[in-house]
C-alpha cells in the first residue's frame, strides 16, 4: 500500500515597505493575504490605501471576511465616481464630486465607530461625507483580510469579475478612528501615519498567483 500525501506550500513574507502589489490579470486565484498584528473585536477602525488602476467594471478594493460575514467589512468600487463601505453586509453608496479626481494614484481611507455608527469614506485627505452603519455593532475576530479578491465565502471563492487588476501600496489599518490630520499625512506617506492592525512596511503576508511585488516610485502618487 503506498500512501500519498497531498499538500501545498504557504510561502509568508514581512514587510512591503517601498513596494507595489501588482494584479496585472483578471483572475480568480491572485491575491495577498495581510495577517493583522492582533484579531481582537473592533468597535472603531480605519482603513487607507493607495492604487491604480484602469479597470471600468466593479471590483474589490479591501475585503475583510470572518466566518460570520463575507462581507465584515468590504471597500468596494462601482465606478470612477461610485464606490462603497460594507459592514456585516449593510452598504453605505458614496459618490465623487464633479471635479474630483480619482485618477492616477488616489489615496483612499475609510473610518468608521460603533458608538455612532458613523462611517466616512475621504478621497486624497478630502472627507466624501458620512453615513450610518450597524450602530453599536462589533465587528468580528479572527479575520482573512484580502487584496485583489472579494471573500464570497471566508478566506476563498473567489470571482474573477469582482478581482482588483491594477497597483495597490501603503495599506494601513488602524483600530480607531484616526484624525483628519493623519489622514492627510498617510495620502503624503507620513511618518507617525502607520496603521497599528496592518502597517504596510512590516506586514506579514502571503501571495498567490499572479502577484508582482515591485519597488515603489515616489514621485507617482503625490
Amino acid at each position: 500500500v503506498i500512501l500519498r500525501a497531498s499538500f501545498s506550500l504557504v510561502f509568508i513574507f514581512t514587510g512591503l515597505e517601498g513596494k507595489v502589489v501588482s494584479f496585472p490579470t483578471e483572475t480568480a486565484t491572485s491575491y495577498v493575504e495581510l495577517t493583522p498584528q492582533h484579531e481582537e473585536e473592533l468597535e472603531a477602525f480605519t482603513i487607507c490605501l493607495r492604487f491604480n488602476t484602469s479597470l471600468t467594471r466593479s471590483y474589490s478594493l479591501f475585503s475583510f471576511a470572518t466566518s460570520g460575514s463575507n462581507n465584515e467589512i468590504l471597500l468596494w468600487s462601482y465606478s470612477q465616481s461610485s464606490y462603497s463601505i460594507s459592514i456585516q453586509d449593510n452598504e453605505a453608496l458614496f459618490s465623487i464630486p464633479n471635479g474630483w479626481s480619482t485618477t492616477g494614484w488616489p489615496h483612499f481611507c475609510v473610518t468608521w465607530e460603533s458608538d455612532t455608527g458613523k462611517a466616512e469614506l475621504w478621497l486624497n485627505g478630502k472627507s466624501l461625507g458620512t453615513e450610518t452603519l450597524r450602530r453599536g455593532s462589533t465587528v468580528k475576530s479572527n479575520p482573512s483580510i484580502i487584496i485583489g479578491q472579494e471573500h464570497d465565502s471566508f478566506g476563498g471563492s473567489f470571482d474573477k469579475s469582482q478581482s482588483f487588476v491594477g497597483n495597490i501600496t501603503d495599506v494601513h489599518m488602524w483600530d480607531y478612528v484616526i484624525s483628519s490630520c493623519k489622514i492627510k499625512s498617510a495620502r503624503y506617506g507620513g511618518s507617525y501615519a502607520k496603521g497599528n492592525l496592518i502597517d504596510w512596511d512590516t506586514v506579514t503576508f502571503h501571495k498567490s498567483g499572479n502577484v508582482i511585488i515591485e519597488p515603489k516610485v515616489e514621485e507617482d502618487y503625490y
